[in-house]
Parts: structure tokens; sequence; C-alpha cells
């Protein structure tokens, strides 16, 4: 066992053996059996076509495409050749096609060293390239330049490839043939050979040929020689993507030859008529920092192809050193380019291909000759550009600096331009900019954009843009000092196409654009652009809102109207092919929206749209009395056609206004934009109805090339038509042309102006010209003429009227107005009381300065018994000198009746800004002289005086009637102010008063005292002269008085002051008054003081009436011993007593009280008497009881009680005389007439009862009767309304020689404005066989005399059985001469034949009568010897039928009268009495 265990087994070891040669035997097999698989697959057909079929599917997954190989023959060990290789990457865009390919080539020259090729080519290639996303390039790491030595010598007999056709993605193709050969020697030194031709279309290319030899020692040699030829269009320019317009035909040369530590040749480019390069070069590529270095000229021959100016064209020297360091360092270490008196550019430089890190610089000077080159506006003194950029390739940061002095341009000027420019790389690639451009001393071309501007300018940005370059922000831009400020991003898509984010524009302070704007202007506003995008084939859609904030525009009123905020938002889009649609979405402000769409032709040339809105009436500029009934005014306006030439329409829709009493329906004003052979016409037309008339207004504008025609302007309605054509020439002043105005009547017109109640008929033409003296003035003529113009009583020409208006004015330059000339000729003017024959004025000068004259001539008929002549001329000249005005009244006279007026000497006034400056005025008024004179010195300092002096008072008291009364005026007044201080005296004194036959009237006379001072009027007046015992007045009252700024207010709150003592013998002052029909003795005391304050003054005192009689002397009305006191105590007024008597000693007594106020006084007042005569005279005795209460307070004054008549006496005959003509009878000035006519006091209203109830009795005029009822009174003092009825209780009345007995006769009251009662009087007479009715009927104005019967009879008969007792057909001659007579009587006439009338005047008696006695016919004559006593004769037909009558009037009851005939007589006592 042990023995087993401690020597190994040789046995044990012999199956590893085995197993271990069985291994072997199986590997070596094995590679006999790849050995033999490998020569298959390698040399035989059937092996390769089997490899290629095994190797095509992962060869195309590994190249990202599809590979095709077919016809394999041949081996790879010798002589190889594919019928056809078809290689497709779509990821690269390449597809290669190759037909016959061959490679002989001898593999065993590898044990040599050596690949050895025969022959290497293809009969036939194609390539083609298309658009493809290429992967991203990897990034490989640099290795410093050397020949790269090979472990085995290339050796490359023949690479032949004759046709190669190439397809590019623009579908232009190239046919190329490559034929060169490559052989690389043990030395590394490398040979070279190279020919390639290409073909376009047949026709030769590009032409490429070259040699070259280059080793790897210092000393190697280093030979390049290279020639060719490059055609615009042909493979090689194509292939470089350049622009085709910057293609030329380009000839290129490179001659190298030396070392590789010494190289020098020479390499020129001419790119025919566009540039060419002639260099030398030289280098060093042995050494550790390898060298390249250049020195030429560069010829620039079409800059322009470059962006450049023409004018740089020209050789520029150029030179550069290039130099790569053992560290990896690529080094520029001088670069400089230079055109002789143009440029300088130098700069240097370093890259480190290791790092990446960059540092370089470069500083271009600019002589002040290229400013012209680059812009020919444009001009500086220096100009200068440096840049730095340092940093990472990937992270790099560049800083630039612009400078420029005395730049100017485009009538800008700028001291200093510095443009800073710093751009930094991030890690991601991104860059971020910022920049500022600051221009110091900036004068602009107007004021307006200097203010705006200012003479510092700043302009900032900063943002980011990314490594793609294929967006850039967010950006900020702002611009200082305009408030400026813009933002938002932008993106760029590899295809062209652009899309912006948050874009926007913002103007924080349109105050500064109000200069260049022209309009006072304040807010802000923001401009967004949402959704910017621009296709890569030209498609641009956008949404814009602009908004307006806190906006003021030109004044508060405007920009109420206008509102302070605005928006607007519209998207705008552009299609591929150039069409755009703008559609507005909204404008909206206060004044209204707006909304619509435009379209524009994909050329640009024709336009369509719609755009409708509102305007809100807040926005039209307010007319008074002018009312709008709706909220808004819609509007529409439509454009189509050419976009030069687009026809447009504008419409509003119908609208109804108001103004003033005039209703204004379908109101619309629409307009058309139409083209006349390229020129733009535009028809306005405006029409509504005008409280149902039609009113139509029209103009066409039309825009010529060299001048605006405003032609057919048209206005029509309101009894008014406006007609004219206008002309600007060249679109400005001056116009030519005519304007006419004609109206019928100017009724309509001037009231829709607002100046209602004026009429006329009016023709006026305006005509339109250029100056003559000044061709360039726009001069203007006017004439016009109002005829039959009148005023109405509530219109401003009240009372006004004249046959005609006639204008005649023109001016020379309407701009400034100066050759001002007008003539204004009135004829038949009347105003009120004032009539004028004509009236002249004229104006020449111009608006600075003229002279005016005025000539009238008249007569005043406010007095309808005499009318006062009137006639007035003058002359005048102003001039404006700086702010003031002097007006000079050269001349001035004229007279009003009798009163002359003068000037003594030249008037003059200056006016300046503030008011009134200066007046010095004298004239010579009736006998005296006024002299106004007043200065002003400073804004609180004036002087003021006012001197009348010796001014006869009589012809201005005779204007009123009282030309008895003569006397002087003297007024001496003077006031000054000093420092807003003003104070005076004054002295006014009517003296010398006398009456004409009145000696009682001497001495009479007035003197006031006045003084100002410390704001406060004091006055003294004292009277003196018959009558007047004692008079005097004084007083103080507050007052408030400027000189500087002319104008006086009473203080109406502060305390006043003023105190009355006056006592007068009635008798002696009556005696001056003119009422002769009135009189008045006894005394009168007056003894007040006023205290309080004007708004409420305090009046305490008396006034006491001793022993006054008044006697009516018309009415006969007799008033004794009345005596009174009344009694003024605060506010109250109280008639304490006051009582007097009528001659029979019956008495009346007055009491009241009331209440003076400043607005009006308060007076309650009875008025009581018992059986007192209110009038006494030959006519009428009227004894009355009143009981009357008088109520003094407006608007509610009142007269109310009863009058009640105990008794009345009316004698007809004193009343009623014969007719007499009444004259009117003037005596010195005094007028004298029967007119009743006058000016009436204040209306106080009438409520009073009138009673009569009996012995009321009218007498006289054959009336003898008494009468008796009730009246009412009504209405007012100035209109009464009497209503009421009185009737006869008995009484007869004699007519036609006869009795009449009264019967139910009245006279009735109707209440209305004139005081006519309608009569009804109703008399009997009973003959024998009939009974006569005589009736006095209708209005008292006219009434009517009818004559009835019972039985009824014709009115001649019925006269005739009542005057002789028989028929007509029996009277005699003289019975029939008396009847005709009483029928003329009874029927008002008396202007016919009257016999007995001639007759009894002849004979000299006052009765002489024809009528029936006893015995037949019988004459009657008497004659009134003695008042009261008659005496008269009667002679009948019958013998013994004369006889003599004597009547006497004992008193008015009782008569006696006796009759002696020829056969008897007889006496007797006739009496009447009253009850």
């Amino acid at each position: 066992m042990q023995t087993d265990t401690q020597e190994p087994d040789s046995q044990g070891l012999r199956p590893k053996r085995r197993f271990l040669k069985s291994v072997m035997g199986v590997f070596a097999g094995a590679l006999v059996c790849l050995g033999a698989a490998g020569a298959w697959l390698t040399a035989t057909e059937s092996g390769l076509k089997t490899l290629v079929n095994w190797g095509q599917a992962p060869l195309a997954a590994a190249l990202g495409g599809s590979i095709q190989i077919s016809g394999v023959s041949g081996s790879l060990w010798n002589e190889l050749t594919v019928q056809s290789f078809d290689l497709t990457m779509p990821e690269s865009g390449v597809a290669v096609s190759a037909k016959a390919f061959r490679l002989h080539w001898h593999p065993t020259h590898l044990f040599g060293g050596t690949v050895r090729i025969d022959e290497v080519g293809a009969s036939d290639v194609t390539i083609a390239l298309s658009p493809a996303t290429a992967p991203e390039p990897v990034e490989e790491e640099t290795a410093p330049f050397a020949i790269p030595k090979l472990p085995v010598q290339l050796d490359i007999r023949r690479i032949d490839f004759p046709i190669v056709s190439l397809s590019l993605d623009d579908k232009t193709t190239y046919q190329a043939s490559l034929n060169s050969a490559l052989e690389s020697q043990q030395d590394g030194t490398l040979h070279a050979d190279l020919k390639v031709a290409t073909q376009k279309d047949g026709v030769p290319a590009d032409n490429l040929t070259g040699t070259a030899q280059i080793g790897t020692g210092s000393d190697a040699p280093f030979t390049i020689s290279l020639t060719g030829t490059l055609p615009p269009d042909g493979l090689v320019w194509n292939l470089s993507g350049l622009d085709p317009a910057m293609r030329r035909h380009t000839d290129i040369a490179l001659d190298i030859s030396g070392t590789v530590g010494d190289m020098s040749g020479t390499v020129s480019v001419v790119a025919q008529n566009m540039a060419s390069l002639d260099a030398k070069i030289t280098g060093d590529l042995a050494s550790d920092a390898k060298q390249i270095g250049l020195q030429g000229v560069l010829d620039v021959m079409s800059g322009d192809a470059f962006g450049l100016p023409v004018a740089l064209n020209g050789p520029k020297d150029l030179s550069f050193e290039l130099q790569l360091d053992p560290d990896q360092t690529l080094t520029v270490p001088n670069f400089q380019v230079s055109q002789k008196d143009l440029l300088d550019a130098e700069g240097s430089g370093s890259l480190s291909l290791q790092t990446d890190a960059i540092d370089a610089s470069v500083v271009l000077s600019l002589s002040p000759q290229i400013a012209s080159i680059l812009d020919p506006d444009l001009s500086y003194q220096s100009a200068e550009v440096a840049a730095q950029v340092s940093g990472t390739l990937a992270e790099p940061s560049l800083t630039g600096q612009v400078t420029a002095q005395g730049l100017s341009g485009y009538d800008i000027t700028m001291g200093d331009l510095v443009a800073n420019l710093s751009v930094r790389g991030d890690e991601d690639g991104s860059l971020h900019y910022e920049t500022d451009i600051t221009g110091t001393g900036v004068t602009w071309p107007s004021p307006d954009i200097q203010a705006l501007a200012g003479s510092d300018l700043t302009l900032r940005s900063s943002g980011s843009i990314a490594q793609d370059f294929q967006s850039i922000g967010p950006f900020q831009l702002t611009i200082d000092p305009l408030d400026v400020a813009a933002s938002g991003a932008l993106t760029l898509a590899s295809d062209g196409a652009v899309a912006g984010q948050n874009l926007r524009i913002q103007l924080g302070n349109l105050e500064k654009i109000s200069g260049l704007a022209g309009i006072d202007l304040k807010g802000a506003a923001q401009v967004d652009l949402t959704g910017l995008g621009v296709t890569s084939d030209g498609g641009v859609s956008t949404q814009v809102n602009i908004a307006l904030q806190d906006l003021f525009v030109l004044d508060p009123e405007t920009t109420d109207r206008i509102g302070p905020t605005a928006t607007l938002a519209a998207s705008i889009s552009r299609t591929t092919d150039g069409a755009m649609t703008i559609d507005l979405e909204s404008l909206q402000a206060r004044p209204g929206a707006i909304s619509g769409k435009i379209a524009l032709s994909s050329d640009l040339e024709t336009v369509q749209g719609t755009v409708t809105g509102a305007i809100s009436k807040k926005v039209i500029p307010p007319v008074p009395d002018l009312t709008f009934q709706s909220d808004t005014v819609p509007f529409t306006l439509d454009v189509m056609g050419p976009l030069t030439a687009p026809q447009a329409t504008l419409k509003t829709d119908p609208i109804d206004l108001k103004y003033q009493a005039y209703g204004i329906v379908k109101s619309q004003v629409s307009a058309a934009l139409t083209w006349r052979e390229a020129i733009p016409v535009v028809d306005i037309d405006t029409k509504a109805m005008v409280n149902g008339e039609p009113v139509t207004a029209g103009l066409q504008l039309i825009a010529e090339q060299s001048q605006l025609l405003l032609n057919n302007i048209a206005f029509s309605g309101l009894d008014a038509a406006v007609t004219g054509d206008v002309t600007l020439p060249d679109y400005a002043l001056p116009a030519t042309g005519d304007v006419t105005v004609t109206a019928k009547s100017i009724r309509r017109a001037t009231g829709f102006a607002g100046f209602a109640g004026l009429d006329g008929a009016l023709s006026a033409t305006l005509t339109l010209s250029a100056g003559k003296n000044n061709p360039t003035a726009q001069a203007a003529r006017v004439k016009a003429s109002l005829d039959r113009f009148a005023g109405d009583d509530d219109s401003i020409a009240a009372g006004i009227s004249a046959r005609s208006f006639k204008l005649d004015g023109s001016v020379d330059d309407a701009l400034d107005l100066s050759g001002l000339r007008a003539t204004v000729t009135g004829q038949r003017i009347t105003a009120a009381t004032i009539s004028l024959d004509q009236a002249d004025a004229t104006f020449s000068g111009r608006i600075e300065a003229g002279d005016i004259t005025l000539s009238l001539a008249g007569k005043d008929a406010s007095d309808p018994n005499r009318s006062q002549p009137i006639s007035l001329k003058a002359q005048a000249g102003f001039a404006a000198q700086g702010e003031t005005t002097v007006v000079t009244l050269a001349t001035l006279s004229g007279a009003y009746g009798r009163i002359p007026l003068a000037l003594v000497k030249p008037g003059r006034i200056v006016l300046d800004p503030a008011g009134l400056k200066d007046v010095s005025a004298s004239l010579a008024l009736a006998d005296g002289q006024a002299d106004v004179a007043y200065t002003r010195s400073a804004t609180d300092a004036a002087t003021a005086t006012v001197q009348i002096s010796k001014l006869p008072i009589a012809p201005f008291l005779a204007l009123q009637g009282m030309s008895d009364v003569s006397g002087n005026l003297d007024v001496t007044l003077k006031a000054q102010e000093v420092a807003g201080a003003v104070s005076g005296t004054g002295t006014i004194d009517v003296s010398d008063v006398k009456l004409t036959g009145l000696e009682q009237a001497k001495g009479l006379a007035t003197q006031v005292r006045l003084t100002l001072k410390s704001g406060r009027l004091s006055a003294t007046m004292k009277g003196q002269g018959p009558g007047l015992e004692k008079a005097d007045i004084s007083g103080e009252v507050p007052i408030v008085v400027s000189l500087a700024q002319p104008g006086f207010a009473l203080e109406t709150g502060a305390p006043l002051t003023a105190q009355a003592d006056i006592l007068a013998d009635l008798g002696k002052v009556w005696a001056l008054v003119p009422l002769p029909e009135h009189a008045v003795t006894g005394e009168l005391g007056v003894n007040a003081q006023i205290a309080g304050t004007l708004d409420a003054p305090r009046i305490t005192g008396t006034a006491d009436l001793a022993d006054v009689a008044y006697e009516n002397i018309e009415l006969g009305t007799i008033v004794r011993h009345v005596t009174g006191t009344v009694r003024f105590e605060d506010r109250q007024i109280v008639v304490e007593s006051l009582t007097g008597e009528d001659p029979a000693g019956s008495e009346f007594a007055v009491a009241g009280q009331g209440e003076l106020a400043a607005d009006a006084t308060r007076l309650s007042a009875t008025v009581k008497a018992q059986n007192f005569q209110v009038i006494q005279n030959d006519s009428m005795k009227v004894w009355t009881d009143i009981d009357l209460a008088i109520k003094l307070a407006d608007p509610d004054s009142l007269i109310s009680g009863t009058v009640t008549v105990r008794k009345g006496e009316i004698n007809l005959a004193a009343a009623l005389p014969p007719s007499i003509p009444t004259l009117d009878v003037q005596e010195d000035g005094r007028v004298t007439s029967t007119d009743t006519n006058g000016t009436a006091g204040p209306a106080i209203g009438l409520d009073i009862q009138i009673n009569l109830p009996g012995q009321v009795f009218v007498r006289g005029r054959g009336l003898d009767s008494e009468w008796q009822g009730n009246l009412t009174v009504k209405g007012t003092t100035a209109v009464p309304r009497i209503s009421g009825l009185l009737t006869a209780r008995r009484g007869k009345f004699d007519i036609i020689g006869k009795s009449f007995a009264l019967q139910n006769s009245t006279i009735r009251f109707l209440a209305g404005d004139r005081i006519d009662p309608v009569l009804g009087i109703r008399g009997v007479y009973q003959a024998d066989d009939l009974t006569a009715i005589a009736r006095l009927a209708g209005p008292a104005s006219k009434p009517e005399v009818i004559l009835e019967s019972q039985p009824s009879l014709p009115e001649d008969e019925i006269l005739s059985r009542v005057l002789f007792g028989k028929s007509k057909g029996r009277l005699s001659a003289a019975e029939a001469v008396q009847l005709a007579a009483s029928v003329s009587e009874l029927s008002g006439g008396g202007s016919g034949l009257d016999i007995l009338g001639s007759l009894r005047r002849f004979a000299g008696v006052d009765v002489l009568e024809v009528g029936a006695g006893d015995g037949g016919a019988q004459v009657k004559a008497g004659k009134y010897i003695a008042d009261g006593v008659y005496v008269g004769a009667k002679q009948g037909s019958a013998p013994g039928s004369s006889s003599v009558e004597v009547e006497v009037e004992v008193t008015p009851n009782i008569s006696v009268n006796t009759e002696s005939g020829q056969t008897d007589s007889s006496v007797g006592v006739q009496f009447k009495w009253d009850y």
C-alpha cells in the first residue's frame, strides 16, 4: 500500500497524453479545414459569391444603408472583377453605383514591404447626392502636421475611373474622369500625380492638374504644383453652395518649391471681374514652431458683390503669418490689411488646439474719405473699430468698440459716438451679449426732435443667442431719453422659418413725442406681437395688440372726448404667394369702436376690404342746443381695386338730431373715392331733413398732380343756397375761385344758427385770388347785400330794420390780415325810435393797424310830437405797438337835436394786455365842455379825472318836454390809486337854474360834494331855492373801486349811513313843477336816517304833512286840510295818520304800514271816506263812499274793496259840447294834447266792487235819465277789466224834436281788454195811430240807431207820422225837407243837404223848426239871449197863430216860461227833482 502511494504510476499519464494528442490533431485538422475554406472563399468564384452573400447584410447594417454586389469573378489573390456594385446610404444622402470594377495587385510583394497595385478602377461610376440629415460630426483630437509614415511602401501604378457621373440634389449632372498615381518611398517621401476633368452636358467644365513631392525631413524636398480652371457652372462651385450671383470663372495656380524646412512659392487666384489674389508664400514645416506666411495684393473688382461700396474696389495690401507652436497653439503673430487713403486694419491672435483657448484682437481705422463712400450724406472726422476675442471656442468672449468723432449726416450732427459690444459664451454653447451705443453733443434737424431726443442719446440692449444661432433671446432694448423699451425672443429654424415669442415694444412717456406729433400728448403705449411666425417659404402671421394708457391729448376737453385709454387688436397674415390679410378685430376707445378686414393680393397690386364702426356722440364737439337721438353714429367703409388707385366709399347710417326747435332726421354723410385717369376724385355728400324740409350739402375734391380742386361746393336748404369752386395750386395757398351765398330769406338759416328772429334777403360772393403785389399771398374779396332786413323783438337785433346793408371788403393777405379794406353802407335804418337815412363805415389797414371812419344821419322820434335830428361823423385810427394798441380819435362831430357834439382835440386811448392804460379826450357838448383823462402806471396804480364845465341843462331838459328850464352843470371828479388803495374827491354843481315866466323860480341850485377814501364813498348834497327852507342830504356807502383794473362794486354787506333833513313850502315848490292842472299847497318835512347795510338797511325818521291842500283843476277835485305823519322804523313804514276833507267837510282817512326791503317795498293800507265829493265840475259831480284796501307787494299787489256812488250828476251838454276840432297847441316846447296814451305805471291787480244804487242822473243833449247798477273792476291798473250792468230807472230823451220815454234800457260792460260797453237803450214815443220805438244798440265806440214802429212801417213813414202826424205822401215841401234832415240825423249822416241848418246859421238863431200846429203847418225860431234866458217866436199857417215865448231858468230844477199870442197868453212854472 505504501509503495503505491509513494511512486507514480506511469501508466496513469498515458490517457492524458492520448487526450492531448487527440486535441492537437483536431485543432490541426480544423486549421487545415479553415485554410481550405479560406482558400475556397477567396480564390474561387463560388467561394467569393458565398463570401459576398454572407457579408452583404452585416456591411449594409454597419454603413446604415443597403449594398448590392453581383458578378464577382477572379480571385482576391491576383485579379478581382465585380460586374456591379450598388451602395445607398439615406442618412448621408449618398448613392454610389459602379460597373466593371477591377483590382489587379500582387499580394506577394507585401513580404517585401510594398503594396503594389497595378490598376484599380471601374468602367462606369455613378454618384448621386441628395439632401439628407447627416449625423453630428465626431470631434477628433488633432495631431501635429506631418506626412504620415506608412509601415509599407505604396506603389499604385494606375488609378483609372474614365467615367464618373455625379448627380446633385438640384438635378444637375456632371461627368468626370479621374486619373492618378501615388507612390511612397522607403524614406517617407510621397510622390503623387493628379488629373481631374469634368463635363456638364458634354461641355468641358472643371479641370485640375497637379504633382507633388513631399519628404519627411528638414532638408527633404517639398514641391507642389497645381493648376486648374473652375467655371461658374462647374462642379466645384456647385458643391460650394455659393450664391450663383457670386460665382465667377476662376483660374488657380499654386507653385511651391524648396525643402520642408525652407519652402517658398507663389499663389494666384483670379475670379473673373470680381477679385484676384497674387501673393508670395513662405514656410518652415520642419521646426518645432511650424510657420507659413503670405504677403501679396488682394484686388477687389466687384465689391458690390460682397455688399461693399463700389468705391472700395481696388488693390489692398494683405499679409499675415500663421504659426503652430509645439504646445499645439495656432498663432497669428501679425495680420494686416490696408487700402491707400481709406482703411488700415491690423491684428493678432492665438488658438490652442488642445484647450481651445482663443485670444485675438483687431483694430480697423477708417479715414474720413471712406464716409462719403459708405453714404454720400455721411461725414466724420475720425472713426475706429476695435474688437477682442478671449476664452475658449466653446465659451468665447468678445468685446468690441466703435468710436467716431465729428459725425454728421441727414441734418444730424454728433460730437462723439461710442458703441460698445460684449459677447460671452456659456457652457451650453449659447452666447450672451450686451451693447450700448451713446451719442453726445447731438443736434437734430428740428427743435421738436431736439426736445424729444435731447443732446445725449443712449441705446442699450442685452440678450442671448443659441449655439446654433437658431434662437435669439430673451432680449431687451432701451432707448434713452425717449423712454422706449423692447423685449422678446426669436427662434430661427434651419429652413429659414422665424418665430417670435413675447415680443413687446413700450413707449413709457408719450409726452416726449409731443413736439414731433405737433400736439400736446401724454400717456404710455404698449405694442405686443403674439404668435409671430415667418415660414421658410415667406408666409407671415402674427397677432398685434396695442394699448394706450393715461392719455392726454391737446387739452382736457379733447382728452375727455377721446378717453384715457385705447386698444387695438388685429391679426396680420401673409400667404406664401404674398397675399396679405389684415383682420382688424377691434379698435376701441371712448370715441367708439372699429372693426373690419382688409385683403391685399399676392402681387400687392389690389386691395379689398370693409371696415365698420360707430363713433360715440360723446366725442363729437358739443354744439349748444344740439342733441343726438342715438348714442353712436355707425359708419361703413368699403375699399376695393388697385392698391395704387383703390375705389372707396364711406357712409354713415342715418341718424336723428335735435337742434333747438329744429328736428334733424335721417342725417347722413357719404363719401366716394374714384379715379379719373390716375387722378383721385372724392365726392362728399350730406343730406338731412330739417323740420320736414330737405337740406343737402356737397363737395368734390380732385387731387390733380399740380393742384387740388374743390369743385361743386353746394348747400341747399333753409331758404338759402351756397355754390362755388375753389382751386389750390400746388396744394397750397393762395387759392383761387368763387363762393356765392344767396338766401331769399335769412330767417330760417339765421334761426338755425341760433340767431332767431332775423329776416332779409342775402346775396354774397367771396372771391379768392393771389395777391396783386405779392403773388404768394392769399387775397380775398367779399361783396354782400342784405335787403329788407328786420329783427324781431326777441332777436339780437330787436327793433332794428333797414332797407339794405351793403358790404364791399377785400384783403391783400388773408393769413396775416394785411391790406384790409371794407366799406359798409346801410340805408333807411331804424332802431326803436331812431331812424337813419344812411350810415356809412369804412376800414383800411391791417389787423394790427388801420383807419376807421363812420358817418350817419337821421332822427330820433322818441317824442311823438317832435322828432330830433341826429348826425355823427368820426374818424379814428389804431396801431399795435408790441403788446400795446393805441387808438387815436382824429375827428368827431355831430348833433342830437339842438345839442352839438364835437371833439375839441384828437383823443387817445391806449390798451395793453391788462386792459385800459391811457385815455385823454375833450368834447365840446352844447356850450359846455367835457374832459376825460386816465392813466394806469402799474398793475395797482392809476389816476383818473373827469371835468364838465358850464354844461347847459336846458337842451337836455327840453328833450323831456321841459323847455322852460335852464341852468348850468359843472362836474369835477378826481381819483387816484396807489398800491391798490383808491381815493378821490368830486363836486357836482347845478347852478343858475331858471324857469321861463316864473320869477319865483330864481335862485334854484344844488351842490353835491363827494369824497372817496378807504373804501367808502361820502356824499353831501345841499339844495336851495324858493320854498326850500332846508334841504340837506348826506351819506356814506361802502364801495370797492379799482382804477388800475377799472370797475367798482358796492359792498352790500358793509355798514352804510345816510341822513336827510328837508323842510319845504309845497306851494312855492309846486309852482316849479310843470303840472298846471294840479295845485298843491302846505308844508312837507322829512327827517330820516339810514343805517345797517345795503342788503339790510335800517331806516328811522318821519315825514310830516301840515295843512296840505290839493286841487285837480280839470276834475274839480278839492282836498283840504290834509295832515299826517309817516314814520320809518328799522325796515318798517307806518302811516300813523293821514286825513283830509272835501269842501263840504266830508273826511277821508288813510292808514297802513309796510316794509322797506332791498328787493321790493311792501305796503298795506286802507282808504276810507263817507259821502266824499271826488269830482266837482260843470260836466260831472260825484259823491262816494270809499272802503278800499291797498296791498303793494310784487307780484301780488292788489287794490280791493267797494266804492258806492251815493249821488252823481252828469251834464252831457258840458261833457259833450258841439263838435269843435281839437288842436294840439305847442308853447315853448311844452306840448298839451288830448292823447291819453302814456307810459303806464306798475300793473297793480284790481278787485273793486262799484255799487250804483240810484240817483245817478244823466242829463243834457235831449237826455234826462236816472241810472242804477253794479260794476266789478278786475284786471290791473294797466289793463282794467270792467264787468256789470247799468239799467235806466226812468227817463226820456228828445230826438227829431220829440220826446221818447226810456224803457228797458241797459248799458252792459263785458270785462274786455278795452272799455267799450254794449248799449241797449230803448225809447218809446206814443202817437195817435202808432207806437214809435227808437233804439241805440251796439258797442259804445260804434253804436247803431234803429227806428221801429207798431204797426211796422218804413223808417221815413214812421218819422212822417211822428213829426207831422200824417203820412209821407201828404207832406208839404218844407216838411219833406225837415223829414230828410231827420232821416240823416238818425242815420248818423250830416254831410248832405241841411237846409234848416243852413237857414238857422244864416238867421243867427239857436232854434229853427218846421212842424205841425193846431191849425196846420207851423214855424218856430228862437235864441238864448243870456245864460238860462230863451226868447222865441212861432208862426202858424192859420190866422192869429202867431205868438212869442220867453223861458227863464231860475234854478237847475225850476224854470218859468210865458207865451203871449194874438188870441191868448199863458204863464207856467216847470220844476223837476231827482230822487
